[in-house]
């Protein structure tokens, strides 16, 4: 199979490389966030908005992997969410554990903007069960607050990062339970203000750290200009290590065919705490002992059963190894791993019968069973006359031709 040069857009996507998508006439669509399911669906989030400004909501859409659009999603592939009748812009977006949709970014009411953050199931439609009608809507002060940037810490709490105007406009950053409440333990209050020296400062994306910490990135007025900003607030510390965990090899498998391990059990991780799992190498893996075999990134926790399986190799003596890797934290995004440290790897390894060939031709030695088999058949009729001469009865020996009696 011949491969584009690394860079070159993907000609297998959408179309020659790119996708684009038009929401209706007199709309205008701009993308701000982007996020890959553990099935390799891809959502887009941002805001459609009129021509002129005057309104714009929440948009979510989701594409195929092969960048089609997917319109089982929402309404014909899409999503659109009004917080209260103004301009809502979508910022950021990540995907939770049970698969739901966080999208977050500011909503207005009036002349000011809070930060807002809707979630939605994995088919696209609002849940009821977060927030109060269905979003959350958070107001740090008298002026305007946005947010821009989301994170899900392993307990399953939501990290929400942007600025906030209260006289000083600073970085803020708000917390909320999985149910859309606000962590009053977070902060003052479930949220947190930095004013860097009085000017206009503006957190633009977060991340957290294996110890807990959030990090938050943007700006910082100086008086003249702008200069590169950073926060570090101290967050809970999360048992993200899981305990060790091996997989039993198979040493004698058939050529060409599925290997399967046994199942292992997760255990070692915090208390509601839920980690990713992925796969290194080919092969693939299921959970909790299922039939639908995965290669994606999913999240466990403590109690969940995993094995891996793959196709063993085609050559005699050939080997084929699966690596699954569970632990650590991820990035906003859903996709990449952060501290890579606290994750914990296992192998499950098949191995081919040495001499064995299962094609005819290539020379290959004859297993040893199948020539002990033709000695045993070319030797039989020499075995066979020995037995019948050493079970015949002594008798006296007969006139030899020619000879009379």
């Amino acid at each position: 199979m011949v491969h584009a040069a690394p860079g070159a857009l993907d000609a297998g996507f959408g179309s020659g490389g790119t996708a684009v998508t038009s929401l209706g006439t007199n709309l205008v669509g701009y993308g701000a966030g982007v996020a890959v399911q553990p099935d390799g669906a891809i959502l887009l989030a941002g805001y459609t908005t009129s021509p002129s400004y005057t309104d714009a909501d929440f948009t979510l859409v989701r594409y195929n992997p092969d960048g089609t659009l997917d319109t089982s999603f929402g309404s014909a592939g899409a999503v659109f969410t009004d917080f209260r009748g103004a301009r809502d812009f979508g910022h950021a977006v990540a995907v939770q554990p049970d698969g739901a949709i966080l999208v977050a970014g500011p909503a207005a009411s009036g002349v000011n903007t809070d930060f807002a953050v809707a979630r939605y199931t994995a088919g696209g439609q609002l849940d009821t069960g977060f927030g109060t009608s269905r979003t959350v809507l958070t107001d740090f002060g008298s002026g305007s607050d946005a947010g821009y940037a989301i994170v899900l810490q392993p307990d399953g709490q939501i990290l929400v990062a942007g600025r906030a105007e209260n006289g000083v406009q600073g970085f803020a950053l708000a917390r909320y339970s999985a149910d859309g409440s606000v962590d009053t333990s977070f902060g003052s209050g479930g949220m947190v203000t930095t004013d860097f020296g009085g000017g206009i400062d503006e957190g633009r994306a977060a991340a957290l750290q294996p110890d807990g910490a959030v990090l938050v990135a943007g700006r910082a007025a100086n008086g003249a200009d702008y200069d590169l900003a950073v926060a570090r607030y101290e967050g809970n510390a999360f048992d993200v290590t899981p305990d060790a965990f091996t997989f039993a090899d198979v040493d004698d498998a058939v050529q060409g065919e599925v290997q399967s391990s046994g199942l292992i059990t997760i255990s070692g991780l915090g208390t509601s705490t839920a980690v990713p799992v992925s796969i290194q190498g080919p092969g693939e893996y299921a959970l909790n002992g299922g039939t639908t075999y995965v290669t994606g990134i999913h999240w466990i926790s403590n109690g969940d059963r995993l094995n891996v399986r793959h196709a063993s190799a085609s050559s005699p003596g050939g080997s084929v190894t699966t690596a699954l890797t569970v632990g650590g934290i991820m990035a906003p995004n859903g996709v990449a791993h952060v501290g890579a440290a606290e994750a914990v790897s296992g192998s499950f390894i098949s191995t081919t019968v040495a001499g064995a060939s299962g094609s005819s031709g290539g020379g290959s030695a004859a297993p040893l069973e199948l020539l002990i088999l033709i000695a045993a058949l070319l030797l039989a009729p020499a075995r066979q006359a020995a037995l019948r001469t050493a079970a015949a009865p002594d008798r006296p020996m007969g006139p030899i031709r020619g000879q009379r009696r």
